[in-house]
């Protein structure tokens, strides 16, 4: 199956450089940028023949689904596991040289939240095992930009590629190398 992973919209605090990791309340919602951004991702998408979306659970990721599933008119599956990285003590703070260590060491866990690395982790297992449980040819993930820009990296064997909001990057999971390649 070809996974479609796209950043959700922008969000104000996206604006803000404050970082959102694993907050529900309050919830976080797109702001209008962010809303034309995943309607011009659906545009995008027209192309990838859509099944199925699997979404993180947060709320910014799900109404970024949302827009695009009312297109398509798909169904969404949440997925607490295609979460950004919990940034622990950091959440809802703005990006500082304090917190910058814990993005430039992708093994150092953030306080009271998980490692970059751990993150990763979590959401490849999450990313192979709906490969592996769904028979779909074509599914959107809708998840974040840490995520996919680590992921983007590590498959490319790359630094952290920046992702933006809206950006699609498609990937598939090969079960002859347990791992994942970059699809068209």
């Amino acid at each position: 199956m070809k996974l479609h992973l796209v950043r959700h919209g922008e969000t104000d605090w996206n604006l803000e450089q404050r970082l959102q990791g694993h907050i529900i309340d309050p919830p976080i919602s797109l702001n209008d940028k962010g809303r034309s951004q995943a309607m011009d991702t659906a545009t995008i998408l027209k192309d990838k023949n859509l099944e199925i979306i699997f979404s993180s659970d947060l709320h910014r990721a799900l109404e970024t689904a949302a827009i695009i599933s009312d297109v398509y008119d798909i169904n969404i599956v949440k997925n607490y596991n295609l979460r950004e990285a919990d940034f622990g003590i950091f959440q809802g703070e703005l990006y500082s040289d304090e917190s910058h260590k814990y993005f430039t060491d992708s093994a150092l866990q953030f306080p009271e939240g998980e490692s970059l690395d751990e993150a990763g982790y979590r959401v490849k297992e999450a990313l192979k095992e709906l490969s592996l449980q769904y028979n779909y040819d074509n599914a959107g993930v809708v998840t974040h930009g840490g995520i996919i820009g680590n992921l983007r990296a590590e498959i490319e064997g790359n630094p952290y590629v920046h992702v933006e909001n809206g950006e699609v990057f498609s990937i598939e999971y090969d079960k002859e190398v347990d791992g994942f390649k970059i699809v068209e």
